[in-house]
């Protein structure tokens, strides 16, 4: 399971940079969720808790578990890359 871990920090954010249209999909749909509340690094936390503890048991429970924490940590992600992606170009245009 940690190898999807590592696949998804790799593509994440070679799909979204290749497509904007992808990122600024991300962005909107993320403003009104838990990306954008105070709670996000706790949210962040847990995730990252969830699959490092998760991954390693077997049951059907802990995969859901990790399934959602994955989801979590990844929306999260995408949203901050997206963002950062926005700002970069928003700069990068004034110039």
């Amino acid at each position: 399971m940690i190898d999807v871990l590592f696949v998804g920090l790799l593509v994440i954010p070679v799909a979204l940079y290749s497509s904007a249209n992808l990122a600024n999909r991300v962005v909107t749909y993320c403003e009104k969720s838990i990306v954008k509340s105070k709670k996000q690094l706790l949210t962040l936390l847990v995730s990252v808790y969830l699959i490092c503890e998760l991954s390693s048991k077997e049951n059907w429970a802990a995969q859901a578990g990790l399934l959602v924490a994955f989801f979590l940590f990844f929306m999260i992600y995408a949203a901050a890359i997206s963002q950062l992606i926005q700002r970069a170009g928003a700069e990068n245009k004034s110039l």
